[in-house]
């Protein structure tokens, strides 16, 4: 393996790449050659938390359960007692701070910002029509529309668009942790 090489970093805290050389193999036959060439990259991100997570059931108590965690954000929103459902965001802000080489403080104000800006409205929540989301090897769930969209919504005030807030829950014991 040869470290170093033009364009990649040598730079440990960034970590080496290591690149073999090509390996060239004529196919048996006259069928071709096979061209082949390894290349190691270091893994810089942390295991994410939700590979442990508890299995969640696909089943209507889920999306009972994961109705009441939405609405008590949608009702913290409604109320603009937003900083009171923060903490619920932990996790989440932890995890794509890291991701996205950012504070957890940065990830935390862009929760925030959604909710507080004027020019935009929130759109109604409507659980009823929900749908449940298992996915992630069966570790994290949402509830998205019936047409697949996110359930928290807002709509720009002058009708020029919208924006959503996608919520990815795992589950740890009988607690819901919003992850993503």
């Amino acid at each position: 393996m040869q470290p170093d090489r033009p364009g990649f970093p040598a730079d440990p805290q960034a970590g080496t790449v290591l690149v073999d050389e090509v390996k060239v193999t004529p196919l048996e036959g006259d069928r071709g050659t096979r061209i082949s060439r390894r290349i190691t990259l270091p893994v810089l991100l942390p295991r994410w938390v939700w590979f442990q997570s508890d299995p969640i059931p696909n089943n209507e108590q889920t999306r009972q359960q994961l109705i009441a965690e939405y609405q008590r954000i949608w009702d913290a929103v409604q109320q603009k007692k937003v900083p009171q459902v923060l903490p619920l965001f932990t996790e989440r802000n932890k995890e794509l701070a890291a991701a996205f080489y950012r504070s957890e403080r940065e990830m935390a104000q862009k929760s925030a910002q959604l909710s507080e800006n004027p020019a935009l409205s929130r759109y109604p929540l409507e659980p009823e029509d929900s749908v449940l989301v298992v996915f992630g090897g069966g570790r994290l769930a949402k509830l998205t529309r019936w047409d697949g969209n996110p359930m928290i919504a807002f709509n720009y005030a002058d009708g020029s668009g919208s924006e959503t807030f996608d919520l990815i829950f795992r589950k740890s014991g009988t607690r819901w942790i919003i992850i993503r």
